[in-house]
C-alpha cells in the first residue's frame, strides 16, 4: 500500500490520518514508514489485510516510539484508544 492508500483508508474508517507523521519522527530508526509498509505487505501477502482490525493494528501498534522507553506498545495502545 502507498502512504495515500493507508491515508485514504484510514479516514475511510474515521482515523486521523496525519497519525501517519509519527512515522517520520527523526528519532525513528526502525520504526518508521518503511516498517508500516512492510507490515501491511506481509497482512496482504497472508490475505488478511481485508481486516480493518489487523490493519489498524500495524498502522498503531509503534505510533509511540521513544527510544528510552520501556513502554512504547503500552502508550501506543492508550494513543489508539483516545
Amino acid at each position: 500500500m502507498t502512504i495515500t492508500e493507508i491515508s485514504n483508508r484510514l479516514n475511510q474508517l474515521q482515523f486521523n490520518s496525519e497519525v501517519m507523521n509519527a512515522y517520520d519522527e527523526p528519532h525513528r530508526f526502525y520504526h518508521t514508514l518503511e516498517h508500516i509498509e512492510d507490515v501491511l505487505k506481509q497482512l496482504h501477502n497472508a490475505d488478511l489485510l481485508k481486516h480493518d482490525e489487523l490493519f489498524l493494528a500495524a498502522i498503531f501498534h509503534d505510533i509511540i516510539y521513544n527510544p528510552q522507553s520501556n513502554t512504547n506498545e503500552e502508550d501506543s495502545v492508550e494513543f489508539f484508544l483516545k
